[in-house]
């Protein structure tokens, strides 16, 4: 899923289920920049003290990382959560929707609701249990049930697709001459290219096992925004159990269906416009107000707020700490990061039966 969804459906979502403005903002915000969080290097201060996020993402086609403990950890407490189902560690590790796992870690982030971070651990949350329905089918650890040898879409044959795979190895940088577009198209999504975040697709493509697969995006993505806004009324009358609240109002349904349907745009940013004018001008049932801007970083953006520099490798003079720092976003939604990924491995996999370190 992209910005659009993570940022814009999800702000939509907790507006109509009564959070407030500042709420909605935040649980959002910290949906989305799971997406954007590729810094991982110590922040230390002028005075000594080092914090220590933790990157939550990294580039799609970054060929130069090998696959490793670490970055199945990653993927699999943030985008490609485990259903743990099945006999083989690769059958464990395919995400399916709406799974046992990602109830429980639905449940675990509405236990923490008066936590500092509640909302950063909110949106956090959600951004994996939304992924489910996203990236359905495939898993963070190399298998091939992620080996894509064919794909097709309405406005996408299969040689468009077979050429743009075979463009992004190219564009790797520096030469990988045991890179190959079956090694590559093992691991994780990465060979499904944007399909899984394009709300109205409808796509197939067959793995090298010869299983072929037929994707609809759009009603998964209506369930997964009703479950959500099932998980956000919960939130916000305090309840963990969110299975037995009400479902999205037929109205905000029908709505957001005809808003993701016609937002027919392969750039990410372009939906999110198209969906914050929808917003700003009530063609969203329920709900009809200006997008708050999403900052990913410089000026505004989380980090900038928390230690006043905004380049991304945190490069140039070192911060000085201050009190605000104990208090920022930025600061909550890498303590959310580090806890939903112990949570995920350490404890509600293994419940399951799944080790993963």
């Amino acid at each position: 899923m992209g910005i659009d969804f993570h940022y814009g459906v999800l702000y939509y979502l907790a507006r109509l289920a009564g959070l407030s403005l500042h709420q909605a903002k935040t649980v959002a915000h910290a949906s989305q920049y799971v997406n954007d969080a590729t810094t991982e290097d110590a922040l230390q201060f002028e005075d000594g003290q080092v914090f220590e996020p933790i990157a939550s993402a990294h580039s799609t086609f970054d060929f130069k990382r090998e696959i490793d403990e670490k970055d199945c950890q990653v993927s699999a407490s943030f985008h490609l959560l485990p259903a743990a189902q099945g006999d083989s560690l690769q059958e464990q590790a395919v995400c399916r929707p709406n799974s046992q796992v990602g109830q429980a870690l639905i449940r675990d982030a509405l236990q923490a609701r008066s936590a500092s971070n509640g909302l950063h651990r909110l949106g956090v949350a959600l951004h994996a249990y939304a992924a489910t329905w996203a990236n359905q089918g495939f898993s963070g650890v190399v298998s091939d049930s992620n080996r894509i040898i064919w794909l097709e879409a309405d406005d996408f044959p299969d040689w468009m697709w077979f050429s743009k795979l075979t463009r992004s190895l190219t564009h790797a940088g520096d030469a990988q001459p045991d890179m190959t577009i079956d090694h590559f198209s093992g691991l994780g999504r990465a060979a499904a290219l944007q399909f899984p975040d394009l709300p109205w697709a409808h796509w197939t493509y067959t793995t090298v096992t010869g299983q072929t697969v037929a994707r609809h995006n759009l009603p998964d993505y209506l369930e997964a925004a009703n479950m959500i806004y099932k998980v956000l009324a919960a939130f916000q009358a305090g309840s963990e159990d969110f299975l037995r609240f009400s479902d999205l109002p037929a109205q905000a349904l029908t709505s957001l269906s005809i808003a993701l349907a016609n937002n027919k745009d392969h750039d990410e940013e372009t939906r999110l416009h198209r969906f914050g004018c929808a917003l700003a001008n009530g063609m969203l049932a329920g709900v009809r107000e200006p997008l708050p801007r999403y900052i990913k970083k410089g000026p505004g953006s989380w980090q900038s707020e928390a230690i006043g520099l905004i380049d991304d490798e945190c490069a140039g003079d070192k911060p000085r700490w201050s009190p605000a720092f104990e208090d920022s976003d930025y600061r909550k939604f890498h303590e959310a990061l580090k806890t939903q990924q112990f949570t995920v491995v350490q404890e509600i996999l293994p419940r399951f039966g799944l080790h993963l370190a």
